[in-house]
């Protein structure tokens, strides 16, 4: 402790101690210091210097790790989907996962975790599918034709590959090349698209090329791939998904993919029921006032300070950090919600058919929940054609959902946004239509 004390008033003690050591033994002072700790300018450049929090998923955490950590045990690569309505915080989760996990494997060998996200808008002259393979790639998306092709090739096993994969990256291909893709059948292009997308796998894992067998010291150690976003891929990128996944258990990797209860993926596809699903649920009231503590004070704000806006946001957020977050911070009255949340959700509302928003504006005054019972006498009070298929459409658009039987709107916030916008002649003639099924 004396030792200990010195050395923090400034005195050269516990190096002066590892010279008697390294004296006594015979030895370097390197060879003492090999398994020193990092400069501290080393540890902040091979580290990120904030980690956002991901309050209220420790068990969703917990179980990334165990799943991560059993497909290592076992060498067979597992895929996990956390699913959720959107707004409850699967990307947050995913980013801190992600970093996490790479902190964690910094000391390895050529750590290389991949995090890929699908953004609500790819780059203008880029597809989804196009997107999705520069990123296995470690390409930017902006990357020259030269360069998409020389690392194509470099991975290629037959002709085939190289062709379909430039074309699926959008890179511009000769007359020759171009007949010969347009020429594949719709099994040979498949074949070809699985093959393509193991070997993108294996690329991405280190396990795929005699050289890195050769250089063991240089494979890279990945043992993770995150993919944010997969509910707003398209249909070729969705097959490309498809055989991805496929590949997996090839591997002793994780496959983590975030995916929103919307589109085609308000129920998962066929090809991702075999995989483990974990499904976030609304935080608790305990993790919503922790989070919200954290929000205002990243911000220099006193929650103390602004207790009632606090509960204000708790309460309309029911649960969803995605929306608590933003009533937090960009607030303007307690009485007006943030642009932030309700510019979407009119966007989405007004992108309806007629019939759609006059049926949703009618759902909203049913209540959270209703029936096909409930509805059925307005149904044909109005003449709605396909009554089922306008309820598809809508639990397509995420704006309602089933739920034990019923179904239920996602959020209380979209059903009184939608609520909102029924002008008074309108509601009362809705409301009458209500009253007579109820004779």
């Amino acid at each position: 402790m004396a030792s200990i004390k010195r050395a923090e008033a400034g005195k050269n003690v516990l190096y002066r101690t590892i010279v008697n050591i390294a004296h006594f033994f015979n030895i370097t002072v390197d060879y003492l210091l090999e398994s020193a700790p990092l400069p501290l300018w080393q540890f902040a450049s091979q580290h990120p210097k904030f980690v956002k929090p991901c309050i209220g998923r420790d068990w969703e955490c917990h179980q990334l790790t165990q799943i991560q950590a059993y497909a290592q045990h076992v060498s067979q690569g597992q895929t996990v989907c956390i699913t959720a309505t959107q707004g409850a915080g699967i990307s947050c989760l995913l980013k801190y996962y992600y970093q996490q996990h790479t902190q964690q494997t910094a000391h390895q060998t050529n750590p290389q975790n991949i995090y890929i996200e699908f953004s609500k808008i790819c780059q203008p002259d880029k597809d989804y599918a196009a997107c999705f393979i520069l990123q296995l790639l470690a390409l930017p998306l902006q990357a020259k034709c030269e360069e998409i092709r020389h690392k194509i090739k470099a991975l290629s096993k037959t002709s085939l590959q190289f062709l379909v994969l430039l074309w699926l990256t959008g890179t511009k291909l000769s007359e020759t090349e171009k007949f010969t893709v347009t020429q594949l059948s719709p099994s040979q292009f498949d074949h070809t698209l699985a093959q393509a997308m193991q070997i993108l796998l294996h690329h991405c894992t280190g396990q795929n090329s005699e050289a890195s067998t050769e250089r063991s010291t240089e494979r890279s150690t990945t043992q993770i791939i995150v993919i944010d976003g997969v509910h707003r891929v398209d249909a070729l990128c969705a097959k490309l998904l498809d055989y991805f996944i496929q590949a997996v258990p090839s591997t002793s990797i994780c496959c983590v993919l975030g995916i929103a209860e919307i589109a085609d993926f308000v129920q998962l596809p066929t090809w991702l029921e075999d995989s483990h699903q974990i499904k976030l649920k609304p935080l608790t009231d305990k993790h919503a006032q922790q989070l919200a503590k954290t929000v205002l004070s990243q911000r220099g704000v006193c929650p103390i300070k602004h207790a009632s806006l606090v509960q204000w946001a708790i309460e309309l957020a029911n649960g969803h950090p995605g929306i608590l977050e933003q009533l937090l911070l960009n607030h303007n009255d307690f009485n007006l919600l943030p642009e932030s949340i309700l510019k979407p959700a009119l966007s989405n509302l007004y992108s309806l058919t007629t019939e759609q928003i006059t049926l949703i504006k009618y759902l909203s005054l049913l209540g959270l929940k209703f029936s096909i019972d409930n509805i059925e006498f307005f149904f044909n009070k109005i003449n709605i054609t396909n009554p089922l298929s306008q309820l598809h459409q809508l639990t397509y658009r995420g704006l309602i959902k089933p739920n034990s039987g019923e179904y239920c709107f996602n959020h209380p916030l979209t059903r009184q946004i939608i609520k909102d916008q029924i002008k008074p002649q309108e509601k009362t003639q809705l409301e009458a239509i209500y009253q007579q099924s109820q004779q």
